[in-house]
């Protein structure tokens, strides 16, 4: 009887053990914009163009508040104590658009929308990663989309759909190490559609149609 119960409480304690060390290591925060970003965007009066970024589109796998990283055979794995410092798709959109809204030619369009007759050309934004691979210690991956679409929509033509890929080897083991990485890849994505931006408002020539 005794050696019936003593082992049917050995799962019960490993699993008190394992969630005891869990929960006695503090939380760390990331986020996918890079310190050094703008996060203030310009006035819109000194705008040569404005932009009106729509919800974010993000794999359900990558939709967690913990980080997700690879494991073995494509296997990924959320952290419990390594957390984005806010929901996933607004860290992407965040990172995005602060190095879109760094030049000071592109704002945001006000909350009220495209208004008719507005002089500066106004494009809406649509965000979309279709994978990021956080491989610790290898490399960083992301595979993006977006659409620019002048508005009124219907009246300037179909959007310009973009599809670009990243890769970069990751320096270190260590999560921040991989985010930094991830950091700079968001810029890249940012900097494509800002020059995507000015050289369809004709702002800049030069420039192919996904800003590359």
């Amino acid at each position: 009887m005794h050696r019936l119960l003593f082992r049917s409480l050995i799962p019960v304690v490993c699993a008190a053990v394992l969630a005891g060390c869990a929960g006695g290591k503090e939380p760390s925060f990331y986020t996918l914009q890079a310190p050094t970003e703008a996060t203030v965007s310009p006035a819109v009066r000194a705008a040569s163009v404005l932009v009106v970024p729509g919800p974010v589109r993000v794999p359900d796998a990558l939709d967690k508040a913990e980080v997700v990283v690879l494991s073995g055979a494509q296997q990924v794995i959320p952290l419990p104590t390594d957390l984005w410092r806010s929901q996933f798709g607004e860290e992407v959109k965040t990172a995005v658009l602060g190095t879109v809204l760094a030049d000071s030619r592109i704002a945001q369009a006000p909350a009220a929308g495209y208004a008719q007759g507005n002089a500066i050309p106004q494009y809406a934004l649509h965000l979309g990663v279709d994978r990021m691979d956080i491989a610790l210690g290898q490399y960083a991956r992301l595979d993006a989309t977006w659409s620019l679409q002048r508005l009124p929509a219907g009246m300037a033509g179909a959007p310009t759909v973009c599809r670009a890929s990243w890769q970069r080897a990751v320096p270190g083991s260590s999560v921040q190490d991989a985010v930094a990485v991830h950091q700079a890849l968001m810029q890249e994505w940012g900097l494509r559609i800002r020059r995507q931006l000015l050289g369809q408002s004709g702002q800049i020539s030069g420039i192919s149609g996904c800003g590359g």
